[in-house]
């Protein structure tokens, strides 16, 4: 009787197992071998809930980027990159412009032209490099776009920068000089010129421009200090000439830095600086750290102060050694899945990280998006910012 018993017990447990409510899915079986990555857990932005638990559900990165409900600056700034996170098939373009057309019928030129430019800026996540061509027809519809509405003062900030970059056909002095109409006090525009001038090796034009944003950003203490510096550079032995001149980092990217910033190398490479020269060394790697919200200009940032503080000896290498790896990490967003591990295995960088996301939305949401391809970062199905 004991033997029935026991038989009946197992056969009851074998159905509840395989047909009850709590039975096994083969969803997720299908899923995959359709080849479609599964992406669980939920985004959010901001690093107070990073013990929260993940809520377990298959999201669409691109689609969570359209509807979510953020604040509008939050929305502006992070919807292009998490999208660009969330491509990681072969039809990437196809992805791409049925993305600009959802941005294109909301009528939100600011989303359109940063999606423009991340194509442009960021091929690594694209999968391609764009041609000439394309890149002059993408700036051309910006400018057309820009022309809707010339009061836009993003719109003019995105294309003007983007003439810094490469002489686009609507880059005339007659558009660049709309600064003093559309943003008059804004000593941006006049940083870029004097950038421009700087990578011309024209000093008088420079100092014009120096003199420009200097009278504009009185009030700004950052730019202040960052002004002095450059006069007191501009009039030491490290000559124009020479291509040796401190230039705003502020707004730099990754194609102007190097011509328009020259003496960023010179700082950390040179083995026999003077005393002053590698003061303002110094002093300019904690301004571009401190005080920009351009990861760029952070990363090198923390570069300059690190190669000050070696070669000084000065108390502070070990804690700007660690923001200058976690800085870099997160520059590394859009290029490469392995940088995303730096956060898993190293706690400090890991908790900078969620540091900086507690006070800025995008990156801690950017940073959970980071963790979860960290995660699936052996499946060779999914690779989001490449191989």
């Amino acid at each position: 009787m004991k033997k029935w018993i026991i038989i009946i017990i197992l056969l009851a447990l074998f159905v509840a197992y395989f047909f009850g409510p709590s039975a096994p899915s083969n969803e997720k079986v299908e899923s995959l071998a359709d080849g479609e990555p599964e992406i669980s857990g939920a985004i959010e932005n901001t690093s107070k809930n990073k013990n929260k638990e993940p809520v377990e559900d298959k999201v669409n990165l691109a689609e969570v980027a359209l509807t979510m409900d953020k604040p509008r600056d939050f929305e502006q700034e992070c919807l292009v990159k998490m999208t660009a996170i969330a491509i990681s098939q072969a039809d990437v373009f196809d992805n791409l412009d049925s993305y600009s057309e959802s941005l294109r019928d909301t009528g939100d030129i600011q989303a359109q032209l940063s999606y423009a430019l991340m194509h442009i800026n960021y091929p690594a996540v694209y999968g391609t490099e764009t041609t000439i061509v394309e890149r002059e027809d993408i700036l051309n519809e910006l400018y057309q776009l820009w022309r809707a509405d010339q009061n836009d003062k993003a719109a003019y900030a995105y294309l003007f920068q983007q003439c810094m970059v490469e002489q686009a056909e609507y880059c005339s002095d007659t558009f660049l000089s709309q600064y003093s109409t559309v943003d008059a006090e804004n000593a941006y525009y006049d940083h870029l010129l004097f950038n421009q001038a700087i990578a011309k090796q024209d000093g008088i034009t420079a100092q014009y421009y120096l003199a420009q944003a200097s009278n504009k950003a009185r009030y700004d203490l950052y730019f202040y200090k960052h002004a002095r510096i450059i006069n007191q550079t501009l009039n030491s032995r490290l000559n124009l000439n020479k291509g040796l001149a401190f230039a705003p980092a502020i707004n730099a990217t990754t194609k102007n830095l190097p011509a328009y910033n020259p003496l960023i190398d010179y700082c950390i490479k040179n083995e026999s600086l003077s005393p002053v020269d590698l003061e303002h060394c110094g002093q300019l790697g904690q301004l571009m750290a401190e005080k920009s919200h351009e990861l760029l200009s952070q990363s090198i940032g923390y570069e300059l102060e690190e190669s000050y503080y070696k070669k000084t000896g000065k108390t502070g290498l070990e804690k700007v050694a660690i923001q200058r790896r976690s800085s870099k990490a997160v520059n590394h967003l859009f290029s490469t899945v392995p940088v995303f591990t730096m956060a898993v295995v190293d706690e400090d960088i890991a908790d900078l990280w969620f540091q900086t996301g507690a006070e800025e939305g995008e990156t801690a949401a950017m940073i959970k998006i980071a963790v979860k391809v960290t995660e699936l970062a052996d499946n060779p199905d999914y690779r989001p910012c490449g191989s």
